[in-house]
């Protein structure tokens, strides 16, 4: 049975990854078509306000509002995609979690939680957010670099520059944050499973007067959580300051070298319009994907414990066959210790019942 359930975790992750497929078309014609407006901005300073043409400036207006108004069309498509794929995951995967939550719990392999229904909706939920946009968007940067590139080969290096410094800014952020976000993660699971192994016995704790150490205790693994992630949000937040920083420094240092070429006669006014737009759409999905990093690791951590909660688990035994029931029940010697106790419940039990027959205790 645990072969059916790997083999079902690894049939709808791999459908998703067919509808991502899809998603990574959609999004390189709408970063395509992006080209639209620093075009007709090029167009209009260097030809219409020459040649004082209406019916060019008609006409290129034209064009560009029927792109804008594709773009649309695609971005509504690209949510619904993403909206549909995450609602589908939810629930088509949501049962068999469930299911295995429940074969794990029966076999001791885990305790009594519901966490992994909360790692497939913290994942389908990232999936339905715009917050996976830019990191679906930053690989069709390169199609703003190639035209930076072709106005003018100073746009394309300065920009190639910003470019890097700000995947280099995300790689210190992931390597900085990630082992903390872990961290934080395993100790807000440890304080969820306490808080609810506490409120599930609530009577037994209460009797025994243990909710105050109790509480201390879950504060203590709580906050250890919460400091994990303040000082990984901390250093994420710099990081992100300063990639805002290096986005403005490389769109202004395109204005300015854009001057310099227009004295020279090397460009047109027109180019450092489309220049400015160009690198602010080439720098814009890598400053914003290292803003939605930590929802990205989360998610990611979330979608490993749910890997890991269908492939590790024991294998069904063989079922032994049994006589059709009749009926009566006989019980000798019944003993019953509670999991993750040693002394127990119930100890030398016996009786019999017949057949209609029914025993409360």
């Amino acid at each position: 049975m645990s072969v059916q359930d790997q083999n079902i975790f690894s049939q709808k992750f791999q459908i998703i990854r067919t509808g991502l497929v899809s998603i990574l078309g959609v999004s390189f014609f709408i970063n395509l078509l992006m080209l639209a407006s620093p075009l007709y901005m090029l167009q209009i300073y260097d030809r219409v306000l020459t040649s004082r043409s209406l019916d060019t400036l008609l006409f290129l207006t034209i064009i560009v509002v029927c792109a804008i108004a594709v773009i649309g069309l695609l971005e509504a498509i690209r949510l619904s995609l993403m909206s549909r794929i995450g609602l589908w995951l939810s629930k088509s995967l949501s049962g068999d979690t469930l299911d295995v939550s429940i074969k794990r719990t029966l076999r001791l392999e885990q305790p009594a939680t519901v966490q992994s229904l909360r790692d497939l909706e913290l994942v389908s939920n990232f999936l339905t957010t715009p917050s996976v946009f830019p990191l679906v968007d930053a690989p069709w940067a390169t199609i703003y670099l190639v035209v930076l590139f072709l106005l003018h080969p100073l746009f394309g290096w300065i920009a190639l520059g910003g470019a890097l410094i700000l995947i280099v800014l995300a790689v210190i952020n992931d390597q900085s944050t990630r082992k903390s976000q872990q961290e934080a993660d395993g100790n807000k699971l440890q304080a969820l499973h306490q808080a609810e192994s506490t409120v599930r016995n609530a009577d037994v704790v209460e009797a025994m007067g243990m909710s105050s150490q109790l509480i201390e205790k879950w504060n203590t693994v709580n906050n250890t959580a919460q400091n994990l992630l303040a000082a990984s949000s901390h250093r994420s937040s710099a990081l992100t300051a300063f990639s805002k920083f290096v986005r403005l420094s490389v769109l202004v240092a395109i204005l300015g070298v854009g001057v310099l070429l227009v004295i020279d006669g090397e460009l047109t006014a027109g180019a450092i319009v489309a220049g400015s737009i160009l690198v602010g759409r080439a720098l814009s999905p890598v400053d914003q994907a290292i803003v939605t990093w930590r929802a990205a690791l989360s998610a990611k951590a979330a979608y490993d414990r749910l890997k890991h909660h269908f492939h590790n688990q024991q294998t069904d035994e063989e079922s032994m066959a049994l006589p059709k029931p009749k009926g009566d029940v006989s019980v000798e010697g019944l003993s019953y210790v509670y999991p993750g106790t040693r002394n127990p419940i119930l100890r030398n039990i016996s009786f019999k019942l017949a057949a209609g027959e029914i025993m409360a205790m």
